[in-house]
């Protein structure tokens, strides 16, 4: 297991653009078999499952997706021969909302962990009274990848017996 050490995506004054280069980096010198993020790391999975099908956010930001500097020879928009890196399998742990608003690329193997008791990334459960998926849950977006290739595994806080039973007077 190797683990990046990129800078806080939170932190004031932070450039993907920079940032990104060093996650490529890595990721071309250890050639991982999976990529894990956890919570705030989800804006560099964003921007990962961008470069794993050759979509990044704008067109002035092609150069940063090229690992190392860009040769002048090269097309300006990459195609998948370029330096755009490989789909490789993704865990995310607490689903971030740049995540959720993409939506998992299609042929990417994910599995996404996340539970109710996460304060940081609260994420509605589940499936309406007649049976639909409701938008913006946990559900709705493991639906935006491909079948049989993306997973959710969702914890639920631990509850008690106790907690749900009232004192009895005994008189």
């Amino acid at each position: 297991m190797k683990k990046c050490w990129a800078d806080d995506p939170q932190k004031d004054g932070f450039d993907m653009d920079v940032s990104i280069k060093q996650v490529q980096s890595d990721i071309k010198k250890y050639s991982p078999d999976a990529v894990l993020c956890g919570s705030k790391g989800g804006h560099y999975m964003a921007r990962l499952w961008d470069l794993m099908v050759g979509n990044p956010p704008a067109e002035a930001d092609w150069d940063c997706y090229l690992v190392g500097k860009r040769n002048p020879e090269l097309p300006l928009r990459p195609t998948q021969d370029d330096a755009i890196i490989p789909k490789i399998p993704s865990l995310v742990i607490n689903a971030h909302p740049e995540l959720r608003k993409r939506g998992i690329p299609k042929g990417l193997k994910a599995v996404v962990v996340h539970g109710d008791n996460d304060a940081t990334w609260k994420v509605e459960r589940g499936y309406a009274s007649n049976g639909a998926c409701r938008a913006g849950s946990l559900e709705a977006f493991i639906r935006t990848g491909s079948p049989k290739l993306c997973y959710l595994y969702y914890t639920r806080t631990q509850v008690h017996l106790w907690q749900y039973v009232t004192r009895v007077v005994l008189g």
